[in-house]
């Protein structure tokens, strides 16, 4: 991906930050229900992008409309790219700490 063009890596930016804030919510939750941590301290990395980061999902949605429909193209490809690492990259987590 970091070979790929100015959309397909916004695309990618984009798949990213629409996820943040939902994962962020559910790490929070978990957080708090698994291990009885609830003081914004110890939570405001997630509790930051949570919000921010819906900004951010706004904002390179914006700039994909701005572009013409063959970059808006590689956008959506760079998305799925992104949105797939992402996912296997959890997914990796997940494994790492079931396994140990």
């Amino acid at each position: 991906m970091v070979r790929s063009g100015f959309a397909e890596g916004l695309g990618a930016l984009y798949a990213y930050e629409r996820q943040t804030p939902e994962v962020s919510k559910s790490k929070i939750e978990g957080l708090k229900k698994h291990y009885s941590i609830s003081d914004e301290r110890s939570l405001q990395f997630f509790i930051v992008h949570m919000h921010a980061d819906e900004w951010h999902s706004e904002e390179c949605a914006n700039l994909i409309a701005d572009l013409s429909e063959e970059e808006q193209e590689k956008a959506m490809q760079g998305a799925k790219k992104g949105a797939k690492l992402l996912w296997g990259f959890l997914d990796g987590m997940m494994n790492a700490s079931v396994c140990h």
